[in-house]
């Protein structure tokens, strides 16, 4: 695979020979047999959802252990505190895709890689370009021709629609109110409310920002969008009473802010919302009409 973060081809000479004092590990099952199509284990509920998009699920046979949309009956072959090297040998995948953050890559991850010549690449999906980049080369890699995966990676370059929003005013995306968490710079989620001529209200160079309800008086936000995902699988709600989004907002409803005063609060509760992955494209859609709802011609 040609970008799609560390290849383990590329560096396994160097983590085998810098595991080279431990006893070697013996293998639970032979090396798997070459086939036309992938066998791809998602180690990541991102990366599960991107190549979902992209039409890959049939090309899945291995999922994360807080996968949200892949079928329950394919095996977890682990999650961020381990992988479940039983259930990774069962699926004999020709490519393991996870994310891993800069810790080392298990030992026995390396050498059952090596053993079975699995292709393990390591992906980092924090920022909106992340996320282009794996799906971009997800599709170069696995559906090079498929006028469908070629959608879905445009459709990430459309997200900036050109259109001056900054009539909604200073707007805050809070993850939660009590206490209030907020998504800052470095976010993906701040990068689009940007891209779609949005003015946010944080502008701290953190991704994630915890406040209090002093802080949040001082930012004086204009509107307020409430990230508050759904369980997967339930229906999308009603749009919700005003009453019902005080409740939510808990003691930052009683402050005297622009968005409370004039009542502009939305709540975004998509599944994937919080998913750095295709599922963006979602997001984006969602705050458009938000913002659309709430720009005011300059006087």
């Amino acid at each position: 695979m040609r970008r799609l973060g560390t290849s383990l081809t590329v560096l396994a000479a160097a983590l085998l020979a810098a595991c080279s004092d431990r006893s070697p590990l013996p293998t639970a099952a032979s090396p798997a047999e070459p086939t036309a199509a992938p066998r791809i284990v998602a180690l990541s509920p991102a990366v599960a959802v991107t190549l979902r998009d992209l039409g890959l699920e049939d090309r899945i046979v291995g999922r994360h252990g807080w996968d949200l949309v892949l079928d329950r009956s394919l095996p977890v072959c682990g999650d961020q505190s381990g992988i479940n090297y039983e259930s990774l040998l069962a699926a004999r995948p020709t490519h393991v895709i996870l994310e891993w953050g800069t810790r080392d890559l298990p030992a026995r991850l390396v050498q059952l890689a090596v053993t079975h010549a699995w292709s393990v690449h390591t992906v980092r999906l924090l920022t909106l370009a992340d996320i282009r980049a794996f799906a971009a080369d997800a599709a170069a890699e696995f559906v090079p021709d498929d006028p469908h995966a070629a959608e879905v990676v445009a459709s990430l370059d459309r997200i900036s629609d050109g259109v001056d929003r900054s009539g909604a005013g200073r707007v805050l995306l809070l993850l939660s109110a009590s206490p209030p968490a907020a998504l800052g710079t470095g976010s993906y989620h701040h990068e689009i409310l940007s891209l779609l001529g949005g003015v946010p209200a944080l502008d701290r160079d953190q991704p994630y920002v915890t406040l209090n309800a002093e802080d949040v008086l001082r930012l004086a936000p204009d509107g307020i969008v409430l990230i508050a995902p759904r369980t997967p699988g339930t229906p999308e709600a009603l749009e919700p009473k005003w009453e019902e989004i005080a409740a939510n907002l808990g003691r930052l409803a009683s402050l005297p802010i622009p968005a409370v005063e004039r009542r502009r609060v939305a709540v975004i509760d998509d599944p994937l919302a919080l998913i750095p992955s295709t599922a963006a494209v979602g997001f984006a859609e969602r705050l458009r009409t938000i913002l659309d709802a709430w720009n005011e011609p300059a006087p």
